[in-house]
C-alpha cells in the first residue's frame, strides 16, 4: 500500500487512516502509527503552503525582472550594464 502526498492534502481521510481505523476496531495498537501519520499529515500541509509560497515570490521576482528589463528596452541604444 502506498500512501501519496495527495491523499493527506486533499483528503480528510486517507486510505492509511482507514486501514490504521479497521485494526483499531479490529484490537490491534496502532497509537504510534497514527500519531505519525498525523504528524506527516500537519508536516504535508505546511511543505505544501511554503512550496506555494515559494513559487508566488518567484513568480513576483521573474515578473518585476521582465517589467525592468522591458523598461530598458524602450531606450534605443541602451546597454545593460552588468554588475
Amino acid at each position: 500500500m502506498t500512501l501519496t502526498t495527495g491523499d493527506q492534502l486533499l483528503s480528510e481521510c486517507s486510505p492509511g487512516e482507514d486501514l490504521l481505523k479497521q485494526l483499531h476496531e479490529a484490537g490491534y495498537r496502532v497509537d504510534g502509527p497514527l500519531y505519525e501519520l498525523c504528524a506527516l499529515r500537519s508536516l504535508a500541509k505546511r511543505l505544501d503552503v511554503t512550496m506555494c509560497l515559494m513559487a508566488g515570490n518567484v513568480r513576483q521576482a521573474l515578473d518585476s525582472f521582465e517589467h525592468d528589463l522591458r523598461r530598458v528596452q524602450q531606450f534605443e541604444g541602451a546597454k545593460v550594464s552588468r554588475r
